[in-house]
């Protein structure tokens, strides 16, 4: 089994529960934070949307060095976030599919100027830059929907808003 089936398919599923809860944010709420030196509710959304499309700089480069005229992308709109994280997800995928074993053995660096950030085979970063860090942003998010009276949806089973089918 080539090595990149396993991580696809964790990636499938928990980009669809990454889609489940940005469904639920509100464009009306985007400018809402937790705290003053937290993340809006929007920047804290295109964030997450913005590590699923960093998927293609780590499949198809060797590194990415973070310059000081680095822009993320942003959005003012739900419409826009939602496009935008399903077109991440679709490259990601389509990316994978020709994936070799060994290409996954590639040293990837990331690094910020002349700080390298973190230096790992491209399957490792796969998991921890990419996968494990969208997991960890989604779980803020869904504490940012429960702060704002938002619905959370099913992650890892039913959320205290959705109940289990015949559990009444």
């Amino acid at each position: 089994m080539p090595l990149i089936d396993p991580i696809r398919a964790e990636f499938k599923r928990e980009m669809a529960t990454c889609r489940r809860v940005l469904e639920r944010v509100s464009e009306d709420r985007f400018s809402w934070k937790p705290h003053p030196r937290s993340f809006s509710l929007r920047e804290l959304s295109c964030h997450l949307v913005n590590l699923v499309g960093w998927t293609e700089a780590l499949l198809t480069r060797d590194g990415f060095t973070i310059t000081p005229d680095f822009k993320a992308w942003e959005t003012d709109t739900w419409v826009d976030l939602m496009e935008r994280f399903d077109h991440n997800v679709a490259r990601a995928l389509e990316l994978m599919d020709d994936l070799s074993d060994q290409a996954l053995k590639v040293e990837w660096t990331l690094k910020s100027g002349d700080h390298e950030m973190m230096r790992a085979r491209r399957i490792d970063a796969l998991r921890y830059f990419i996968l494990n860090h969208s997991i960890h942003h989604r779980g803020q998010l869904s504490v940012y929907l429960r702060l704002n009276d938002l619905p959370v949806p099913s992650i890892y089973g039913p959320s205290a808003d959705e109940k289990p089918p015949g559990r009444g």
